[in-house]
Formats: C-alpha cells, structure tokens, sequence
C-alpha cells in the first residue's frame, strides 16, 4: 500500500482525524475544521483523546472499517504512529497561540 491508500484507509476508522492535513481535524460528523477556528475547550478535549487512546494508536488498534484492503499493517503502524504524533504537536501549538 502507498501513503495515499494507507491515509484513505484510516480515513475509514475510527480515528479519521489522523489522516486530516495539517491543522486540521475531522469532527464526529466527518467534516473538515480548520483547528484555527476551534474552540479552546474542543482544542484541549481533542489533546486529551488523543493521549488517552495512544496506546491503541500505536498498537494499531484503530477499527478499520474496510479491513479486506489492508495489505500492508505494519506499516500503517508506522504511519499512524508518525501521525500520531504530528496532530498532537498540532494541537498543542494551537492550545498554546491562545494562551
């Protein structure tokens, strides 16, 4: 798999907001927010998922919901663990512009 199926794949699972662009998120109604226009307390609330579910993140745990196309999972991990960690520094540095 390249980085553009890998990317479409974790669209699809639980954790879609990974595989948002940068400065972005995906909200539970699977819309585009630019993190800019975020409330603060959304801001902090997505920082906070993020940690508590890092585990998973990092074991791969995310609930693919189209598994049949998931050739290549160690290095979705990878991915997903590169991911992970871009959208938390994302947030905290948005969580930190408006201190």
């Amino acid at each position: 798999m390249n980085k553009k199926e890998m990317l479409k794949a974790i669209r699809k699972s639980s954790y879609p907001f990974l595989s948002a662009p940068k400065n972005l998120w995906i909200n539970a109604n699977n819309e585009l927010i630019d993190m800019e226009e975020m409330d603060l307390n959304y801001l902090k609330s997505c920082q906070n998922y993020l940690k508590n579910h890092k585990t998973d993140i990092f074991r791969g745990l995310i609930g693919f919901h189209d598994k049949k196309n998931i050739t290549d999972f160690d290095s979705i991990k990878e991915l997903l663990k590169e991911l992970y960690v871009n959208k938390l520094e994302e947030l905290y540095l948005n969580i930190k512009n408006r201190a």
